[in-house]
């Protein structure tokens, strides 16, 4: 929120090596979800361009879901992975319907289960993978086939809250513009991918150089997109220190608009 004006943008990315890129994205002018039509325009916008055959799997949480969207999705063959609210209704093999919960609650921690054959839940028949979760909520998510790695996938929807945290307080703080115009505020999102894809291009070129740190608890010190953007903001701050890096992180930007025939980098002592 700015003052009483909402900034709120649906956004469609491409999970690939372990981070959401932002390619389509809708700014909506309130609070709250978007809606169904909303979600049908944008992922259209994304058909109209790149066709079904591109899609491995649609993720979703728990608010994209709805009787029209999974017939949109069942209708253009479409798979996907999508988290359910607890309560939301599920039938059981004698046609009665219950909230998803019940079928899970007896299981131990941590543990999941698929329910036997595909249920009926807002007017489709959908696979039901569910687990209680450590802090006692449950993790339930339907699926359009049958597939015993419906939660481990579903755990890389995960990976666009890492693209927020990078896009505002962890990198760029977009949170911090003063713009009310949508499209300007458009605009800055679409320099803000772009930046982004940048910061992840140099991080993974500066990674073949100077290989991540690595902790104690074997996670690395920094991330791919920050381990990139802290090289670029010391590159364009200091640009007198080293002309060759400030020349090498911007032929990497060039790389990136341009998309090079292939992911092989010229090393540049560190």
């Amino acid at each position: 929120m700015l003052g009483c004006f909402p900034i709120n943008f649906l956004v469609l990315s491409v999970v690939h090596q372990g981070i959401a890129f932002p390619i389509l994205w809708t700014f909506l002018p309130k609070q709250g979800n978007s809606n169904t039509k909303e979600r049908i325009e944008l992922l259209n916008r994304f058909l109209a361009q790149f066709g079904t055959c591109t899609i491995d799997c649609l993720l979703a949480d728990r608010e994209f879901i709805g009787k029209e969207w999974f017939a949109y999705l069942k209708f253009h063959h479409i798979r996907f992975h999508i988290r359910i609210k607890r309560d939301m209704n599920i039938s059981r093999t004698h046609g009665r319907l219950s909230p998803a919960l019940n079928f899970f609650r007896s299981l131990p921690l941590s543990t999941y289960c698929t329910l036997h054959g595909p249920r009926l839940i807002s007017g489709q028949l959908l696979w039901t993978t569910g687990m209680r979760l450590p802090d006692g909520e449950y993790l339930i998510v339907v699926s359009d086939t049958q597939s015993e790695q419906a939660l481990e996938e579903y755990k890389r929807r995960w990976k666009i809250e890492v693209l927020f945290e990078a896009l505002k307080s962890r990198g760029f703080n977009f949170e911090d513009t003063h713009l009310k115009d949508e499209k300007r505020l458009n605009t800055l999102f679409a320099v803000l991918a772009i930046a982004f894809c940048w910061a992840y291009h140099v991080g993974a070129w500066r990674h073949t150089v100077k290989p991540v740190r690595i902790k104690k608890h074997q996670r690395p010190a920094k991330s791919i997109f920050r381990y990139g953007f802290d090289l670029i903001r010391h590159a364009l701050f200091n640009p007198e220190d080293k002309p060759e890096l400030l020349a090498r992180v911007l032929n990497l930007l060039w790389q990136a608009l341009t998309g090079p025939k292939n992911h092989i980098y010229q090393l540049y002592p560190m």
